[in-house]
């Protein structure tokens, strides 16, 4: 016997609403004031240019980073947010940035190369010219070649050998079906993160055991980009207790194929 009457106060409930809503209105010249700001009067190409052409790299702790920091301060302040300050977030290390890099081929002709330290890699004092040869991520040939590898420049080679091709698109669109079917994805399991760190552990390990041998800088190729994109890497001498003690390069995947093949 109930049923009628939440019918009929659902019905009620309707008609309220709909008496609301046209009794809303929208202020239109708001709305239009809106739009002429984002359309004519948009900061948002000047503020990106200040935080990254105008500050520079802004690695972690970096002076570029707090030049970019506190040129968002000022920019608050004009803005009218008076309080506008940068404030502490705990503990991280030491400060890093370049100050000059340039890595060259000096035989069998000159050619400049498209090359970046690791963050927080040790400078090399200056010039350094020597001798370069290839290795592979292996501790034993390493022990094998013993005194040899000291003053060298020491590329690690491995099996990767390809460069993405061209002719596939960098990135494509979703269709809706696309969407509705993709899964949760995520960066990584726990245990895939395991395997990462292993790997990881064990690279430092080998460049340690290089740096024993003397070696005078260690060169490594880029794995994610292609046409003369480099993704830099890390090491972890940015902890407060971290010391760099020799230079750690990484090549555009272009340049490190062609030392390879020069060399095989």
């Amino acid at each position: 016997m109930k049923w009628p009457f939440t019918l009929l106060a659902f019905s009620l409930f309707l008609s309220l609403s709909f008496l609301h809503a046209q009794e809303e209105k929208v202020d239109t010249e708001m709305v239009r004031k809106i739009r002429d700001e984002e359309t004519n009067h948009s900061q948002v190409a000047m503020i990106a240019h200040y935080l990254t052409d105008v500050s520079g790299a802004r690695l972690t702790n970096s002076p570029g980073y707090r030049r970019a920091a506190n040129w968002c301060v000022s920019e608050f302040k004009k803005w009218g947010l008076a309080n506008a300050v940068t404030e502490p977030w705990g503990e991280f290390g030491k400060g890093w940035e370049i100050q000059k890099c340039y890595v060259a081929l000096s035989a069998p002709y000159y050619q400049s190369f498209i090359a970046y330290p690791f963050a927080w890699s040790a400078g090399t004092n200056g010039l350094l010219s020597a001798p370069v040869v290839d290795v592979a991520q292996d501790s034993a040939a390493v022990e094998k070649l013993g005194t040899s590898l000291k003053g060298k420049i020491v590329m690690i080679v491995d099996s990767f050998t390809s460069i993405r091709s061209a002719f596939q698109p960098y990135a494509k669109r979703f269709t809706d079906t696309d969407l509705v079917n993709l899964k949760q994805q995520f960066w990584g399991t726990y245990d895939e993160m395991q395997s990462y760190l292993a790997m990881e552990k064990a690279k430092e390990r080998f460049f340690s055991l290089l740096q024993k041998k003397g070696v005078a800088a260690i060169v490594t190729k880029d794995y994610g980009g292609r046409d003369g994109t480099v993704y830099a890497d890390v090491v972890d001498s940015y902890k407060k207790d971290g010391h760099p003690v020799i230079p750690k390069i990484i090549l555009s995947s272009e340049d490190f194929f062609r030392i390879q093949r020069l060399l095989d």
